[in-house]
């Protein structure tokens, strides 16, 4: 039986150079890239010598010519990341990190639901009050086919824990840009993602002054919205768009968010 992951990956596979090649069904996407030097000032080694290379690829709007029209219809993106393995100065591979803004609707900042297709990974997700002060730090480990949600108003990194390339989907309402300035101007999380012995230590980034302790949360909080987690995350909402109305409404959904956060 194949998994979730090489059910995807049957359509959309990956070389050694973490490139994405899409089969069909699937329309080719020519991706964003994230070069190692651009991550250099969210980095916990500050003034370090980052070389040159590929953090990490972002394919957006992947999908069928069939399905477009039903991710069109619903204001919802399908999206594919891959993202490097390794460490600067024992740091692991990461996303830069970014918040999302509020919708001009609802006044609610949009949510975010992620899939790890392939390898292993920590979701990294902070809320911060209105003076930028962290009030909440937690981590979701997450493994292959596992779902993972982001919850509104939280600003959120990828760490790569990975030997190899870590490949996510997501899915996420269109037609807004994340803003990156408050992880640049106190260069990355509120904690860091060290290589340790054995495991992975998550180390306290200084320049937020005092952070509350790391929780740790577990995977999964799609069936409290109706969707299912028994499939791909692009089967699951092509195949039931309206259980993922959380993505682009996310005021009418208060409890479920706090659950899936664990608050």
């Amino acid at each position: 039986m194949k998994t979730q992951a090489e059910t995807l990956l049957s359509s959309v596979s990956i070389d050694e150079e973490g490139c994405l090649d899409f089969h069909s069904p699937f329309l080719s996407v020519i991706p964003s890239i994230r070069d190692r030097k651009d991550l250099a000032e969210v980095f916990m080694a500050e003034g370090a010598n980052v070389e040159e290379g590929v953090a990490y690829r972002m394919y957006r709007g992947v999908c069928t010519a069939e399905d477009r029209a039903v991710f069109e219809e619903y204001g919802t993106r399908h999206d594919l990341t891959a993202i490097s393995p390794g460490t600067v100065h024992g740091e692991f591979m990461k996303t830069y990190g970014h918040y999302h803004p509020a919708s001009q609707v609802n006044g609610v900042s949009y949510p975010e639901v992620y899939e790890v297709v392939y390898g292993q990974g920590y979701f990294l997700m902070q809320r911060t009050d209105a003076n930028g002060k962290v009030t909440d730090v937690y981590v979701v480990e997450g493994r292959q086919g596992q779902k993972v949600i982001i919850p509104p108003d939280y600003g959120h990194v990828t760490v790569n824990a990975s030997e190899g390339w870590l490949v996510i989907a997501n899915l996420v309402a269109d037609g807004w840009n994340s803003t990156y300035e408050a992880y640049r101007r106190l260069r990355g999380a509120a904690y860091y993602a060290l290589k340790g012995y054995r495991k992975t230590d998550f180390v306290p980034n200084p320049r937020y002054g005092n952070v509350p302790p790391l929780r740790r949360v577990a995977p999964g909080g799609l069936a409290v919205f109706g969707a299912t987690d028994e499939t791909t995350l692009y089967s699951a909402f092509t195949s039931n768009p309206h259980s993922f109305d959380f993505l682009v409404n996310p005021e009418r959904y208060p409890e479920q968010f706090r659950k899936v956060s664990g608050r």
